[in-house]
């Protein structure tokens, strides 16, 4: 028994090195939907558009307020696609 547990202790460790093994996905949350597309595509992922809010401005100017990865190497976007609202003292 006492062989056991180092043993199970390896082989967990072996498998969480390989879950994270694989190429990390840049974050894109700030940019616009063209702008993450564009780099994310050039990374040979998928690029799908998962939700958006409000319809002030065109798709690709929208910005991207969460990034999700799946397990097929797809990426997920969401957009923010209202305005930016006015600085301070601007009117």
């Amino acid at each position: 028994m006492e062989l056991v547990r180092p043993l199970a202790a390896v082989v967990v460790t072996g498998a969480l090195a390989l879950l994270g093994a694989g190429p990390a996905v840049a974050d894109d949350t700030g940019q616009t939907y063209a702008q993450a597309q564009e780099a994310l595509k050039d990374q040979g992922y998928k690029v799908i558009q998962s939700t958006s809010i409000g319809d002030q401005l065109p798709q690709s100017e929208c910005l991207v307020v969460k990034q999700l990865t799946t397990a097929n190497g797809h990426v997920m976007l969401s957009l923010n696609c209202n305005k930016k609202p006015a600085a301070a003292g601007n009117r």
